[in-house]
């Protein structure tokens, strides 16, 4: 009986190893969710998916793989896998282990949750692959309309 043991969980982990790893939520998957749970909670729920920026994310996800996986907020020029795209992303993002499938990775990271929240944040990109995730917190479009108003006002 002792020897069925682990040839039982053997058995197991051959069957978890076999099984399909969960599909990671593509970045507009991914802008849609957050803006599901601003729209659930009353905040401002129109964040547009702005793709350019998700493939930024991407390309420093693989940097952070190819250099021993730590998460970081700065890509070194010359490294394996760097791009200035991608420490672009580095610097205007947060970062977090896991995948969007288990909802929101950041929703024990209370800095982090206060930047993908705020009601100013209009438009991000992610990247959800390989236990990275990368979202841009970046603003534009709103900073460009102020400046716009601002420019029209004082003229």
């Amino acid at each position: 009986m002792h020897r069925a043991l682990p040839v039982a969980f053997a058995g197991l982990l051959a069957a978890l190893a076999a099984a399909p790893a969960a599909h990671a939520l593509s970045g507009e998957q991914a802008v849609a969710a957050l803006n599901a749970q601003r729209a659930a909670s009353g905040i401002p729920a129109a964040i547009a998916h702005v793709a350019q920026w998700s493939g930024w994310c991407a390309q420093h996800n693989a940097y952070m793989r190819a250099n021993g996986g730590e998460l970081t907020h700065e890509e070194t020029p010359g490294a394996p896998g760097y791009t200035p795209e991608g420490a672009q992303a580095a610097a205007s993002s947060v970062l977090a282990r896991g995948s969007w499938n288990a909802g929101n990775p950041w929703e024990t990271a209370p800095i982090h949750l206060h930047q993908l929240l705020a009601p100013r944040l209009d438009a991000m990109g992610v990247e959800d692959a390989a236990g990275y995730v990368c979202a841009t917190t970046r603003r534009v479009r709103r900073q460009a309309r102020c400046a716009t108003r601002c420019c029209a006002a004082a003229g």
